[in-house]
Parts: C-alpha cells; sequence; structure tokens
C-alpha cells in the first residue's frame, strides 16, 4: 500500500477495519495495524507494507490479557470485553527493533487506534 488510503488518507483503513472488527456485543475495541515503512535511499516516495502475523498484546489491571496476530495485511483487532487502561504492545519482526508498548484508555463503546511500525532496524 502506498503512503495514501484507498480516499487519500493514511487513517481511512483503520477506521474502515475497526468498524468492521466492532460489534453490539464488544464494548471496547483496540484496532490498528503493524506496518514496515519502507524507503530507498534516493527516493522521496514512502511505502508502507503491513506485516503479517505479528502479535500484538493488549494487558490491563485485573489481570486482562488479549493477544490478537495482525493478518496478511498487517491489521488486528482486539475486542475487549470491557474497556480500561491497557498497555498495548507489538512483538515486530526481527529486523526491527521491538516498539515500546503504548498506554491506551479505551471505553465500553469505543475504538482506539494503535499502530506500530518499523524502519529497517528502526522502531517508530
Amino acid at each position: 500500500m502506498s503512503r495514501r488510503g484507498r480516499r487519500g488518507t493514511q487513517a481511512d483503513p483503520f477506521l474502515d477495519y475497526a468498524r468492521l472488527a466492532a460489534t453490539p456485543q464488544a464494548p471496547a475495541v483496540i484496532a490498528g495495524r503493524a506496518l514496515e515503512v519502507r524507503r530507498e535511499f534516493a527516493e522521496e516516495d514512502v511505502e508502507y507494507h503491513g506485516f503479517a502475523n505479528v502479535p500484538v498484546t493488549a494487558a490491563g489491571s485485573e489481570k486482562k490479557e488479549m493477544t490478537a496476530l495482525s493478518d496478511e495485511n498487517g491489521y488486528y483487532a482486539l475486542v475487549l470485553p470491557s474497556g480500561g487502561t491497557f498497555a498495548v504492545s507489538a512483538q515486530l519482526p526481527p529486523s526491527v527493533l521491538p516498539a515500546a508498548p503504548k498506554s491506551i484508555t479505551v471505553g465500553a463503546g469505543e475504538c482506539e487506534f494503535v499502530q506500530f511500525s518499523g524502519l529497517h532496524g528502526l522502531a517508530l
């Protein structure tokens, strides 16, 4: 996928994916994408490619923890039984430095987007 999404912004695929993942039974959703950022040294164009099969984990209080694998395009969704504050982390491939966990607060009926991306040995 190029830098721009279908409708001109990079965020649109996240919105589409989260709408599919959120159901009336799911009070909270954390969704996003695990990305590889590719840029040739002499070129200005930046390309984004999803990392497949990346485990993404949301760990919250009261021993709440859920893990999902990203799909072939890097998208993932964690449908949580209740809202709260979660440390969200992704195990990116070995070619990318580990990304720091991100603290996310999501309420009942809400969806938060968390993107993990890496550039050949650098976590962003």
